[in-house]
């Protein structure tokens, strides 16, 4: 029979693509295509990423998707042009310093569709990109969006015995006394190194305690979280040596304890918290009785904001592009710094985060400082006394005894605007720009009930805010705004005096007018123009003050939940290589590769489990000494914890901490330590499972409870690469999620040693001791009997220990090697049969190693039994399950 030809039915593209996206940026977050997130990170200066999404748009039974390197270029001052573009494209090429450039170096761009989806690019821009590479205060440049817009807080603190029973978490409690530390708290620096996942810096937290605290304690830390809303849940993250508990408003949410030093995340539902105060309190615990050795005391603690955007300051903008040299161009001293300073720490304390865009093909400077005013109420312009610039924000923060005056005497002409509420808007709807979704969003309607009822039916006004990227922000804003639409103001033209010379836009003054009705009133200069040379006077336009910014809004966004997974690759951390049997060689080569091996070539496999819902692993080895290298990608293997211990025969067992039973066949071989093992029933409901013992060249292995059983038969995966016998093999499995793939320093190593496994026979089975499997004790002479082995016959079959003999492979003898109290005292070489017989000389214990030789290879794994021995018949004491009793040495305990 001839085989069919595969059909091309399409082609992958593969494309060299450059981006220039800005000019500075502090961090790349993510490669977009078509709307998709193909890599999500963030790289802080040049560097590489790879781009692994070949499903992004369907994979191969769709359009594809993209796999393949791209070159992040953030324009450094000393940045050279690109290697990959000299190389493919000539020598004349841009070192495109002072732009941010993205390079996609070659690699798969979709498939079947000749028209490339586009490409989007999501980075971050607060600090970096300034005049002069200077950031204008820095420190209150970035803003957390979400509900917590403050820094990790100092905390009060008491130190107690770790047995204390009192409890401090009562809100009411009073902490006036307590010390006050900042986290973390700890003896000494925690850092192990060389153990990847077993220190706090691997999870963002600092290893060196901020305060120190003795060892062999608890600390309670109390604290208020100040909320201006509250979201549906905070991610808690803690890395805790060894135990954290938390209480909000007095209740407890969460406790986690554990005897090594570890990292933990929860969710604390938002039901928990209230708007306003919160009471936190935090009590972190050491061992009471540590063991001997090294003991450290630690933990740090943070709440996370739900939605991880972190947005500029407004004023930041407004400065930035008033002085940088590609907008504005101003010279700093035309900036009042310190009314910036004070705009931007109020900025800050409301959590009034942006994520602006500047286009200048449509967008004047001007026109963008406006826009950034209009979302913030304020204004930003120069004082006419000064010429220096300022920022006001329209806030109910002022102290009216302070605010300059008008009087009737000032004013040459007055003009009343009529006020009418009728046709005024009395629910608003805010439109924003969310990041994290990349679309349009429009806030539920903020309405003004009592306005609605006075005229009789709902006037909706949508106001754009495309700067604002999340619903919390945008609805304080739509209360802000309905406020104003709703409150009855008067408005007012007028010509006055050069007493209002100084006065700038957006500023407030107090009116005292009582010839004109108006005995005391706060105004805002809504527009002014000074005087002519043929006449001084100066026109102001004064609305009645009722501007402000509400701290908060009662209108709540319905929350929903993402089934994406984690992002963020983390470490493995259940895993296993090994040197691959000749069984599994067997059923996955063709004869004639398999017989083409050279005897002292073997391969490696590894197994692991999915540390966090990712998608799978790279797996990456190298000779010692040698380089890494990627050799593909490897699936999740099936795994589970065997609850009980084994001795050398037992086969039923009760599983745990299960992970892809569905998966696993009836008749599959499974890895249990060192010892391969037959699935012989599974009932994955139950969690009992019954195993084949000691195929292919392992013997019995006496296991302790809760080793773990790898069921590998079609998840192992193997490096193609051939080593050979006496080689050291290091492997790193390196998780991958949807979009990246974890650095290799962070994935711990693993090492085979090599040792020609797949040419070696087959150990012999079945053993018996004067017919007895495992005797505890023997007397007289010891005759040991065992069944052939064959491995070229077995092929890739997996029989079991207790199988009859099959074969001898031609050639094959045996070696057994008699210890008396561990010392050797006889060997039998090249023995041909199924049996051999030995008399001790003397009491003790004997053990007794039975190995295969052939071609002057051993068998990779020897059976090997232990018993009691004495010339003599002797009876020994027994319990009534038959195990011998003993003393503390092991001695049976004789009755004679």
């Amino acid at each position: 029979m001839g085989s069919s030809k595969k059909a091309v039915v399409g082609h992958h593209y593969k494309l060299l693509l450059q981006f220039t996206l800005t000019q500075a940026m502090d961090a790349f977050l993510a490669f977009r295509g078509g709307d998709r997130n193909a890599w999500e990170g963030e790289l802080t200066s040049s560097g590489t990423i790879y781009i692994d999404a070949p499903n992004l748009w369907g994979g191969e039974e769709r359009e594809g998707g993209i796999q393949g390197y791209a070159d992040i270029l953030f324009g450094e001052a000393d940045q050279q042009p690109n290697a990959y573009l000299l190389a493919n494209i000539g020598p004349k090429q841009s070192a495109t310093r002072g732009e941010v450039n993205v390079v996609f170096k070659g690699g798969r761009y979709g498939a079947f569709n000749p028209y490339p989806k586009p490409a989007a690019f999501k980075f971050r821009r607060i600090l970096s990109g300034w005049l002069d590479n200077t950031p204008w205060y820095p420190e209150r440049a970035t803003i957390g969006m979400g509900s917590i817009g403050a820094s990790k807080p100092d905390w009060k603190y008491r130190v107690v015995d770790v047995v204390d029973p009192t409890d401090y978490s009562s809100p009411s409690l009073d902490d006036s006394g307590w010390a006050v530390g900042p986290a973390p708290f700890g003896d000494e620096l925690l850092f192990n190194p060389g153990t990847p996942g077993a220190n706090p810096g691997d999870y963002g937290f600092d290893p060196q305690p901020a305060t120190i605290v003795p060892e062999r304690k608890k600390v309670w830390l109390r604290t208020t979280m100040v909320l201006q809303s509250v979201p549906p849940f905070f991610l808690f993250d803690a890395y805790v040596d060894n135990g954290i508990t938390v209480w909000v408003n007095g209740v407890q949410v969460l406790h986690d304890y554990d005897d090594t030093n570890h990292a933990f995340q929860a969710t604390i539902p938002g039901s928990a918290f209230v708007v306003g105060p919160n009471s936190i309190v935090v009590a972190g615990e050491d061992m009471a009785n540590p063991p001997p050795g090294v003991n450290f005391f630690y933990f740090d603690l943070r709440f996370t904001n739900p939605t991880g955007l972190r947005g500029i300051n407004p004023a930041h903008i407004l400065y930035d592009s008033h002085v940088h040299p590609n907008m504005d161009g101003q010279p700093v001293a035309t900036i009042n710094d310190a009314s910036l300073r004070a705009a931007a720490d109020i900025l800050y304390a409301e959590g009034f985060g942006l994520c602006a865009e500047y286009d200048p093909n449509t967008t004047s400077v001007e026109e963008f400082q406006q826009r950034i005013c209009n979302t913030i109420g304020g204004n930003f312009g120069p004082d006419d006394a000064t010429g220096e610039y300022h920022l006001d924000l329209l806030r109910a923060d002022y102290d009216i005894d302070a605010l300059p005056v008008l009087t009737d005497d000032d004013v040459l002409e007055f003009a009343e605007e009529p006020s009418i509420l009728d046709e005024a808007a009395n629910s608003v709807v805010v439109k924003y720009f969310d990041p994290e979704l990349r679309e349009d969003c429009v806030t539920a309607p903020v309405q003004s009930l009592g306005a609605i009822q006075a005229v009789g039916t709902e006037i909706t006004k949508t106001n754009a805010y495309p700067d604002v990227p999340i619903n919390d922000l945008a609805v304080r804003l739509g209360q802000r705004d309905v406020d104003i639409y709703t409150t009855p103001t008067r408005k007012f033209d007028l010509k006055v005096t050069r007493v209002a010379y100084a006065w700038r836009k957006g500023t407030r003054v107090h009116a005292k007018l009582p010839k004109r009705g108006i005995a005391s009133m706060v105004c805002v200069i809504n527009e002014k123009q000074n005087g002519t040379l043929r006449s001084g006077a100066i026109s102001l336009n004064l609305v009645q003050d009722t501007f402000g910014m509400p701290s908060t809004s009662y209108v709540v966004q319905e929350p929903g939940e993402t089934t994406t997974p984690p992002q963020v690759p983390k470490p493995v951390l259940l895993q296993a290589a090994f040197e691959v049997p000749y069984v599994e060689l067997a059923g996955r080569l063709s004869a004639a590769d398999l017989n083409a091996l050279q005897a002292d070539a073997g391969f490696v496999a590894t197994v692991a489990a999915d540390p966090s819902q990712s998608r799978d692993y790279a797996l990456w080895t190298r000779p010692a000494g040698g380089e890494y290298a990627d050799q593909g990608t490897g699936e999740w293997c099936p795994n589970a914890v065997v609850v009980e211990g084994a001795d050398l025969l037992e086969r039923s067992f009760t599983l745990t901490a299960a992970r892809g039973l569905t998966e696993v066949a009836i008749g599959s071989a499974a890895l249990w330590g060192d010892e391969l093992v037959r699935v012989d029933a599974l009932d994955v409901g139950a969690g009992t499972i019954t195993f084949g013992r000691a195929c292919g060249d392992t013997v019995p292995h006496e296991h302790d409870a809760g080793d773990r059983v790898w069921f590998y038969d079609a998840d192992a995966f193997a490096d193609n690469t051939e080593y050979v016998d006496g080689e050291t093999v290091n492997a790193k499995l390196l998780t991958n999620t949807a979009s990246q793939r974890l650095p290799i320093a962070l994935a711990s190593e693993l090492v085979v040693e090599m040792r020609g496994r797949q040419a070696r026979p087959y150990p012999p089975a079945r053993v018996r001791i004067n017919g007895d499997a495992a005797p505890a004790a023997l007397s007289g002479e010891v005759l040991v009997e065992w069944a052939h082995r064959d491995r070229l016959l077995q092929a890739d079959q997996l029989f079991d220990n207790e199988f009859g003999s099959v074969g001898p492979e031609a050639g094959t003898t045996y070696t057994l090697r008699w210890y008396l109290d561990d010392v050797l005292v006889q060997t039998h070489l090249a023995v041909g049969g199924t049996s051999q017989a030995y008399t001790p000389t003397g009491s003790g214990f004997v053990r007794v190693e039975i190995e295969s030789s052939r071609d002057g290879l051993a068998s990779w794994q020897a059976q090997t039994r232990t018993f009691y021995y004495t010339p003599a018949p002797a009876q020994f004491l027994e319990t009534e399950d038959g195990v011998l009793i003993t003393l503390e040495g092991g001695e049976p305990i004789s009755l004679e």
